[in-house]
């Protein structure tokens, strides 16, 4: 914000003798002035504009290079791999048929249920022996390539079904009568059953830019359907197969910062244990966001001046713990009799 400039106006004369000042003073004088008000916009300091108050969470967010870093690396996984064998195909449709017959009770009885199910455990046994042996045959990374290949099905499903959403309404869990928007959201659930649900709650429709997923979204969903995969090689023997650990942070920080229906206590739970693998992340500030978004100001007041005093954005930070004073305020005179 620029400094006031202040207008000189016009006199008659000095009505008394007045000493004049050398030739050429008054104008460095006004040019000096000047300089201070430039300086005053353009370098931060006490001139500088306030900071508007926000509760957007975006350290989720890769940046494009790391988007890049990461569908390079898994590009180039595929593409080291040999010729698939018939047997090694054979292998792999029978894990993925036995998984999709997995998700499919876990839709139905919930995944409570399905642990709690006789014939489920027996079925995911199974299952982890099947990858165990398929590991054991063919290596580590030919499973790793198996879920990646896995997560990019499902991610062209799911951007199929919400792009045909974004023209024709409704959501993955409740479609409109529409013929190809329900055909997509079937295919979706027949690469992976459930996910029409799952996703749905997960709020992809405000991670869209028209009628495509921003790339961060679209990564998000494949890491979930890659973690689908690798999290049954429990019986093979380590180093077992795992998510890459920026897919696993990437997991984990958008649980916290962008998940739609998540509540604010197991968001917390979330933050703590993200924290504690993470001590760079920036926990005091993402809490004082949490705690606003739900209305507890004067938690998030502390919240935000812990961030502040441990250099979290600091600005940001009293920008936001202001802002809760105000609700605060709000609160209270409107609460008054």
């Amino acid at each position: 914000m620029s400094a006031p400039v202040a207008e000189i106006e016009g006199a008659e004369g000095p009505l008394e003798p007045v000493l004049v000042p050398p030739q050429g003073l008054v104008l460095w004088v006004l040019l000096s002035l000047l300089a201070t008000a430039i300086g005053g916009v353009l370098l931060p300091g006490q001139h500088s504009a306030m900071v508007t108050p926000s509760l957007a969470l975006t350290t989720w967010l890769p940046d494009a290079r790391e988007l890049a870093t990461v569908q390079q690396r898994r590009a180039a996984l595929l593409a080291a791999m040999p010729a698939d064998s018939l047997l090694r195909r054979q292998q792999e449709q029978r894990i993925l048929d036995a998984l999709r017959a997995l998700m499919t009770r876990e839709a139905r009885l919930g995944v409570a249920g399905a642990r709690a199910d006789v014939a489920a455990r027996r079925a995911r046994g199974e299952l982890e022996e099947a990858v165990r042996n398929y590991v054991l045959a063919h290596g580590s990374d030919a499973l790793r390539a198996l879920a990646v290949a896995y997560g990019r099905d499902v991610r062209r499903a799911v951007e199929q079904a919400v792009a045909s959403l974004a023209r024709s309404g409704g959501s993955l869990s409740a479609p409109p009568d529409e013929p190809t928007s329900r055909k997509l959201i079937a295919d979706l659930d027949r690469i992976a059953p459930g996910s029409s649900r799952a996703f749905d709650g997960v709020g992809l429709r405000s991670h869209m830019a028209g009628e495509r997923l921003r790339p961060a979204a679209a990564l998000v969903v494949e890491a979930v359907a890659e973690q689908r995969v690798l999290i049954l090689a429990q019986r093979v023997p380590a180093p077992r197969p795992t998510l890459d650990s920026d897919l696993e942070r990437l997991l984990h920080r958008f649980r916290v910062e962008a998940h739609a229906s998540l509540g604010l206590q197991r968001r917390l739970q979330l933050l703590e244990s993200l924290a504690a693998r993470d001590p760079s992340y920036p926990e005091r500030y993402v809490t004082g966001v949490l705690l606003a978004r739900d209305g507890r100001f004067r938690a998030a007041m502390g919240a935000f001046g812990a961030a502040a005093r441990a250099g979290e954005s600091p600005r940001q930070a009293r920008a936001n713990g202001r802002w809760c004073r105000q609700q605060l305020r709000k609160k209270s005179a409107a609460d008054a009799p």
